[in-house]
């Protein structure tokens, strides 16, 4: 009973149910036809919703396997073991949970916000409200100091060593998922599986970056961010070895 002496109903509400409908995540340059991808595929898929860095154990097992998009589909299908993946049955549900997702096809269409009017775009590219985003831009890049720029955090591909020489395509593709959203950038992945970009590919771009730059049409920053890593990678290998020659 409240204070008033009525009496208390229990509550049968629950927390709303998440919508994921508009969370459907394809590899890059595919189709809802999960048939159709290939092995590679399915490894870039998971890793848009399974960071590698934080399921390591589940891509070693998986790599083991010829998981391309038939074999997947039976797996969400006919709701197979997690002990016969040899993976967590966490990552299972994850790993089916989005598969049913792109099963079910393209979601319904979703209407965008009407585009500004034009009294809006004159308002905002007056000379008045353009004078004012400069100053506030100006008053905050005097007020902020420059960014320090900090050694990035790298991690082999899953089952391998810093030694690149050893890594395959898709060790590649793993690798560069820990720094690159393969969402935000599928044009670069589906390069890298034109162009069968593996370990030994991957040190070559080191002395060439302008050509690969030209020759791929790779952003200069992207570029210069997959570069520094690799560099990093050879110190680590590197390390490693003095390090063992010394014991």
């Amino acid at each position: 009973m409240d204070f008033c002496g009525r009496p208390i109903e229990p509550s049968t509400s629950r927390s709303p149910t998440p919508d994921y409908r508009f969370r459907v995540y394809l590899p890059p340059g595919k189709s809802y036809d999960m048939t159709q991808w290939t092995k590679n595929d399915v490894f870039r898929w998971m890793t848009i919703f399974m960071p590698v860095t934080q399921h390591t154990e589940t891509y070693i097992a998986l790599k083991e396997l010829y998981l391309d998009g038939d074999v997947l589909c039976a797996i969400i299908n006919d709701s197979v073991s997690h002990m016969t993946l040899g993976i967590s049955e966490g990552d299972l549900e994850l790993i089916v949970g989005h598969g049913k997702l792109v099963l079910k096809g393209p979601p319904p269409e979703v209407r965008l916000p009407p585009p500004p009017s034009l009294k809006d775009v004159l308002e905002i590219s007056s000379p008045k409200n353009l004078s004012i985003q400069k100053m506030n831009n100006a008053s905050s890049s005097t007020m902020s100091p420059p960014p320090l720029r900090a050694t990035p955090t790298v991690f082999p591909p899953p089952g391998r060593t810093f030694n690149m020489r050893e890594w395959d395509q898709l060790d590649v593709e793993l690798w560069m998922t820990t720094f690159i959203s393969v969402n935000n950038c599928p044009d670069f992945f589906i390069w890298l599986e034109k162009n069968k970009i593996d370990g030994e590919a991957l040190l070559a771009m080191q002395y060439v970056p302008k050509r690969v730059k030209r020759d791929s049409g790779i952003s200069q920053s992207l570029l210069r961010k997959i570069l520094d890593r690799v560099e990093i990678v050879i110190l680590e290998y590197r390390k490693i070895k003095i390090e063992e020659t010394t014991q």
